[in-house]
C-alpha cells in the first residue's frame, strides 16, 4: 500500500511526493488530498511493470476520484483535453531525424557569414546525419 496526492475536483494526480496535502492544484486551484492505494488489481495481483501504470491510473480515477463528493466531471474532461492538446503540440513541434527518427538533435555553429550572421548547423546525435 502506498499514498499519493490527488485533486478531488479535477483528478490531477501527477504531484511530487514532497507536496503536502492542503496545497493548491496547479490546474484548478482546489486543495489536493493524500490518498492511500493498495496498488493491486481487483483479483489481488500486484502491478508489476511500468506498462501497467495506465491501468493503475484509470483504476485510481474510477475508485477514488469519481466517487469523491467534490468531483467535477466538466473540469475533469477539460483537464484531459488540455493535457491532450499540450501533448499534441509537443509532438508536432519536436524536430526528428529523417533517417533514424530520433529527436536527439544537436546544434553547432558552423561559421560566420556576412549576410546571415552565424550559420547554425543541425545534426542527429544518434546517427550523425546532417538535418536541413
Amino acid at each position: 500500500m502506498y499514498s499519493f496526492r490527488v485533486c478531488p475536483q479535477c483528478g490531477k494526480m501527477s504531484f511530487p511526493l514532497d507536496v503536502s496535502p492542503g496545497c493548491a492544484c496547479p490546474f484548478c486551484g482546489h486543495e489536493i488530498i493524500k490518498v492511500k492505494y493498495s496498488g493491486q488489481y481487483q483479483d489481488g495481483y500486484d502491478y508489476a511493470v511500468q506498462d501497467d501504470y495506465a491501468k493503475q491510473q484509470k483504476e485510481i480515477i474510477e475508485t477514488v476520484v469519481k466517487p469523491h463528493p467534490e468531483f467535477n466531471k466538466n473540469l475533469y474532461e477539460k483537464r484531459l483535453a488540455d493535457e491532450y492538446n499540450t501533448l499534441q503540440r509537443t509532438i508536432l513541434f519536436t524536430l526528428n531525424c529523417s533517417v533514424c527518427g530520433s529527436s536527439n538533435i544537436q546544434y553547432t555553429r558552423k561559421k560566420r557569414t556576412l549576410v546571415k550572421g552565424y550559420n547554425i548547423e543541425k545534426y542527429c546525435a544518434s546517427c550523425g546525419k546532417k538535418i536541413k
